[in-house]
């Protein structure tokens, strides 16, 4: 099984979206923020 979780914001025309900080994995690419379950989170919200 694997859990899938994905929404685009879109507000007055605009999509949230960031840019991936310096020193990170794939630094300073855009991604959509979210997403992830990391062991120990809840699935829930």
């Amino acid at each position: 099984m694997i859990d899938v979780t994905a929404a685009v914001l879109i507000e007055n025309g605009n999509v949230l979206i960031a840019r991936r900080r310096p020193g990170a994995s794939q630094a300073g690419l855009w991604e959509f923020p979210g997403g992830k379950v990391r062991p120990g989170e809840s699935r829930k919200r």
